[in-house]
């Protein structure tokens, strides 16, 4: 069974075409899925093999090119937050205004899993860090700009 949440737009969307294909929104979702699972694998994965395979002191990268604060975004609830480093410290700014210090112990940690799964779950870190989201888009942002 999954339960996925929906942004409201698609999901009007989905129950349009529900409507006027006569079909059920789990139908429609399946079909979705299978239809995009491939390319979705394809991107991922590739995108994954890269990154693990870097030996890079991740936190000093993070340090090094948060020096000016970023505007991101979390890919799993699209959460917006500002990245940023001080006097050599990480640190996230998130929606809800709080400042959180990201230790160099939970950073080394988050990589030392990435590099074994892969995974771009946020859960698959809970042992490790409350911030993996965050680590996760900040990643993403260093893919995008070629910095790794």
């Amino acid at each position: 069974m999954l339960m996925l949440r929906l942004p409201v737009e698609l999901e009007k969307q989905l129950d349009q075409l529900a409507e006027k294909s006569q079909r059920t929104k789990s139908f429609l979702a399946r079909e979705a899925i299978s239809m995009s699972i491939e390319s979705l694998s394809k991107k991922y994965i590739h995108e994954n093999k890269g990154l693990s395979y870097m030996n890079i002191n991740l936190y000093e990268t993070l340090v090094k090119f948060f020096s000016t604060p970023v505007n991101l975004e979390t890919e799993s609830r699209k959460s917006k937050f500002i990245m940023f480093s001080e006097d050599g410290k990480l640190f996230v700014h998130n929606n809800k205004d709080n400042i959180r210090p990201l230790s160099t112990d939970e950073v080394d940690n988050f990589y030392k899993i990435f590099k074994e799964t892969g995974s771009r779950s946020p859960s698959t870190y809970t042992d490790v860090t409350f911030n993996s989201s965050y680590i996760l888009a900040a990643l993403s942002h260093l893919k995008e700009q070629a910095i790794i």
